[in-house]
């Protein structure tokens, strides 16, 4: 039972209740003013102090289906255990995975149109808990969430990963069902599977794939933090700026180690040498790996493959629960909403408040500059598709807004990857 009246020990009535942003859609910038909730009063401020709905945690887990965790690991440095000693981060103990804490949210639309977002890791006046936390069997049970850590990796049964060759110049692809997708650090990220292969190989490993929900919800974690939706300018451009899509697969997971935290590695110039990056770019954008709050690569390298969300026109169908996936009982096993998805594709000027799905598009970068929406006009709402965020391409549309719904149950592609959930 989730608690709807719940103060923590020590936040007094006028202590921060809930922190987030003040969002103004007749502005063209997408950046937020910072607010905070004190007792029933919610108040504009320069920063934040404490980030306390944030608290995401690293673990290594023995087993997905039971959602055992092996160990936590260190807040800092992931190749430690929180206790000190040594962690294995190669599948040897478990899947590399990162515990998220219940998160109670708040979105108003003012009377002058500005829409305010709050946060909290305990109800608060007005709040429920995000529809994330009840992605799940039935998906109707509120708990603790847990992702991979990394992008998912094809394994064998045994759990052994079948590619950790840096050099290799392709990703490794199948037919077969007798794999496993796994989180763990030294091996490429899987490609080249359509999203019927990913369900098959996440459950073979105890899980299943990643909820379009996690990533509205990161999405919102993310702007809350930074105070704006441009993500890639204010936390990290990812790997976003090499010179072609192909290198998003050529790299191993875990070079980025900054435990709990959030950072960003740049290129090596002995080991990244054969990487070309896109002409007349500053250094700084040269990012191999970056992680937020744990997460490797949320946005950049891959495109991410979602599932529980079908598109088609004039709306959509949704589901958080996990064991009803498919492409194809979904309009008898999901709840539809209805939506007005944009007649072509193009640079998102406007989306739906909850839901960040786009409702305008624009041809400039203007608002979101780096989300976009990527669909075809002779493609857009004509049959149902399995949305996908779009994240991999190379200089442009990877933030975490960018959604393309097109041709999604069957297409596979060296840039197109996944996550594995628990």
């Amino acid at each position: 039972m989730i608690p709807t009246t719940f103060n923590p020990t020590g936040r007094s009535s006028n202590t921060v209740k809930a922190y987030g942003i003040l969002y103004d859609p007749s502005q063209s910038s997408s950046d937020c003013q910072r607010i905070v909730l004190i007792g029933n009063t919610v108040k504009n401020v320069d920063s934040i102090s404490t980030f306390f709905a944030h608290q995401f945690k690293r673990c290594v887990m023995d087993d997905l289906s039971a959602r055992h965790i092996n160990y936590y690991l260190d807040a800092a440095d992931s190749t430690k255990k929180a206790d000190g000693t040594s962690s294995d981060l190669t599948g040897a103990d478990g899947d590399v995975m990162v515990e998220i804490p219940l998160t109670w949210w708040r979105v108003t639309t003012r009377s002058d149109g500005k829409i305010e977002y709050l946060v909290s890791d305990h109800h608060f006046t007005g709040s429920s808990l995000h529809p994330y936390f009840y992605v799940g069997p039935g998906g109707s049970t509120a708990r603790i969430q847990y992702v991979g850590a990394y992008n998912s990796t094809l394994c064998n049964m045994d759990g052994e990963p079948y590619d950790t060759d840096e050099s290799a110049a392709s990703p490794t692809s199948i037919s077969g069902r007798s794999y496993k997708l796994r989180s763990l650090a030294g091996a490429k990220p899987n490609c080249k599977l359509n999203i019927s292969y990913m369900r098959i190989l996440h459950i073979n490993n105890g899980g299943q794939t990643i909820n379009s929900l996690f990533n509205q919800y990161l999405l919102l974690m993310m702007a809350t933090e930074c105070g704006s939706f441009d993500t890639m300018e204010r936390i990290s451009w990812g790997f976003s700026w090499a010179s072609e899509n192909n290198y998003a697969f050529t790299r191993l997971s875990g070079r980025c180690n900054y435990g709990n935290g959030t950072g960003e590695l740049l290129a090596d110039t002995v080991r990244d040498s054969a990487i070309t990056w896109t002409t007349g770019i500053t250094e700084d954008k040269k990012i191999i790996q970056f992680q937020y709050r744990g997460i490797e690569n949320p946005y950049g390298e891959l495109t991410h493959s979602e599932d529980g969300l079908v598109c088609l026109s004039g709306g959509y169908y949704w589901t958080a629960d996990s064991t009803k996936y498919s492409n194809d009982t979904y309009t008898a096993d999901y709840a539809f909403v209805e939506h007005n998805w944009p007649s072509r594709g193009g640079y998102i000027t406007a989306f739906d408040p909850e839901t960040f799905l786009p409702v305008s598009v624009g041809s400039l970068k203007v608002a979101f500059p780096y989300f976009a929406y990527a669909v075809s006009s002779t493609d857009a709402g004509t049959s149902a598709r399995s949305t996908r965020m779009d994240y991999g391409r190379y200089g442009g549309y990877i933030g975490l807004g960018t959604i393309n719904p097109s041709n999604g149950f069957g297409t596979a592609g060296n840039t197109r990857g996944t996550r594995i959930s628990a």
